[in-house]
């Protein structure tokens, strides 16, 4: 600072002196006010655009950045103040480029470190940010919002028990950081830990009571525990704190819909379509509820949701609970038209935990699984069967992977999925000549196509699987009549397909 003038100097340091007394709008003002007399240095410029990230406005503060670095590139705060300021746009790979640059300037800066994670995992990119997450927390582990968010990538990816261990980690250097009290509640929910999640929601609740996203937590776990009384109870008074938020009411037809009252359900779902028209899950149960036969597949968010809650206790669920035997017996009959002397290129759309996966894991050659699930597909990886995991849907996987399967595997996918065209397009368009198709389906009568029925779960006739098997030039080599699985302890009746190009 040894060239800055001394009137500059003093507006500087009473804009510092402002920052630290949480006033960074007069700190602002300040500087302004001397920059429309003289030109700020470019210390000055960055005490500037410091006040405008911290008044939000972000938009400011990075053009002010972007013109700093054109005069010194290697300024490492510049830098940080550049990065911030995308990640609060939202303009995640900007941001970790800029935080990329200050961190090869000083790989032991903690900021920039965990920045740099940060900006990583809001891109997807999971593994990159795990290992900035770690370099940080070898530099000083002491650092309380590192150590939660690297807790939320756990979680993104299934490691709840990590996850769990993380927060409470953070909570140690900050225990009354009520993000960090959340994360922890929710983490526990996750994890099915529902005691332990509900008595951190009633601390939560008693701090801040007007909490719509804690109670509409502490709902959900009510609905999974059957106490949807309780879940109605809570959420009916919640309305009374914001009768405008759609969460609330989203949830109450749920609950609703899970009691069979279709007519209330309804009028919940409708009030959260008014507050957002563009909710497709509010608008997917509301097609369940009034037997909208147009809706075409599942919401993607839904089914991600679904089975990110699903994962922790997927396979004891359905294998114990609902005696799921679907990819066993998908498994079994592939093998009656597959040699045990070669190997074989397998994609496994919806691949989940990786429950058909284990019965082609000794014929493949190499195995592809998708899924629209992180945390289905992190357990998945536990398996150690898969060459690769992709997080993908299905019709996004075959306009970008070019892979030539042999087999291709989708085990209790299509209950989720209408209209299913355009994959049996897919598929036929991306098999090797003489491939495999096996796949299954749920029972209709009602229809010559498909039909969503009140399970939230669409099934498929005969005549729709054949019409489609014909017009994509597969054959039909086995057709198995089974019971998919258990529902309210009622079989669920659906269909085995093995199909040949």
């Amino acid at each position: 600072m040894a060239n800055i003038k001394p009137k500059e100097l003093k507006a500087i340091n009473q804009a510092r002196t402002l920052i630290s007394q949480n006033n960074a709008l007069a700190a602002k003002e300040s500087l302004l006010a001397y920059s429309a007399k003289s030109k700020l240095s470019p210390y000055g410029g960055y005490i500037l655009c410091l006040s405008h990230a911290l008044l939000g406005e972000f938009n400011h503060s990075k053009t002010l950045a972007l013109q700093l670095l054109k005069k010194d590139p290697q300024n490492i705060d510049t830098l940080k103040l550049l990065g911030s300021s995308y990640h609060e746009l939202r303009d995640y790979s900007a941001a970790s480029k800029a935080f990329t640059k200050a961190v090869n300037i000083n790989n032991q800066d903690i900021t920039a470190l965990s920045n740099l994670a940060g900006a990583l995992k809001e891109e997807g990119k999971l593994e990159e940010a795990e290992k900035y997450f770690t370099s940080s927390l070898q530099v000083k582990r002491a650092q309380p919002a590192a150590l939660t968010n690297y807790g939320l990538l756990k979680q993104m990816t299934g490691n709840l028990n990590e996850a769990i261990l993380l927060h409470q980690e953070a909570l140690n250097y900050d225990n009354q950081n009520l993000t960090m009290i959340y994360n922890l509640a929710f983490a526990l929910s996750e994890q099915g830990s529902f005691d332990q999640s509900l008595e951190i929601y009633e601390q939560i609740l008693k701090i801040t009571p007007q909490n719509i996203r804690a109670i509409c937590d502490v709902s959900q776990i009510y609905i999974k525990q059957k106490r949807l009384d309780e879940a109605l109870s809570l959420l009916d008074n919640a309305k009374s704190i914001n009768s405008n938020d759609e969460h609330i009411h989203l949830n109450m037809g749920v609950i609703y819909k899970l009691k069979d009252q279709f007519e209330n359900a309804e009028i919940s779902l409708r009030e959260a379509l008014r507050i957002n028209p563009n909710n497709s899950t509010a608008q997917y149960y509301l097609s369940i509820v009034t037997g909208d036969t147009s809706i075409q597949s599942s919401p993607e968010d839904y089914v991600t949701d679904l089975f990110d809650g699903y994962a922790e206790t997927f396979d004891e669920q359905l294998v114990g609970e609902l005696q799921y035997k679907t990819p066993t017996l998908i498994g079994e009959l592939v093998n009656k038209y597959i040699s045990t002397d070669r190997k074989y290129n397998i994609l496994d759309l919806g691949c989940g935990t990786g429950l058909a996966g284990i019965h082609f894991a000794d014929v493949s050659e190499k195995m592809v699984g998708i899924d629209l699930s992180p945390k289905m597909l992190n357990k998945a990886k536990d398996r150690n069967i898969y060459d690769e995991l992709l997080a993908t849907d299905i019709e996004k996987y075959f306009n970008t992977y070019d892979f030539k399967p042999d087999i291709v595997i989708s085990a209790d996918v299509f209950v989720y999925i209408g209209d299913i065209d355009s994959i049996f397009s897919c598929v036929s368009n991306a098999m090797n000549e003489g491939g495999i198709f096996a796949f299954s389906t749920e029972d209709t009568t009602d229809t010559d196509s498909f039909r969503l029925k009140d399970s939230g779960r669409f099934s498929h006739s005969e005549t729709y699987i054949s019409a489609l098997a014909k017009k994509y030039n597969f054959s039909i080599a086995e057709q198995k009549a089974t019971t998919i699985r258990h529902e309210a302890g009622k079989p669920i009746q659906g269909k085995i397909y093995i199909l040949q190009n």
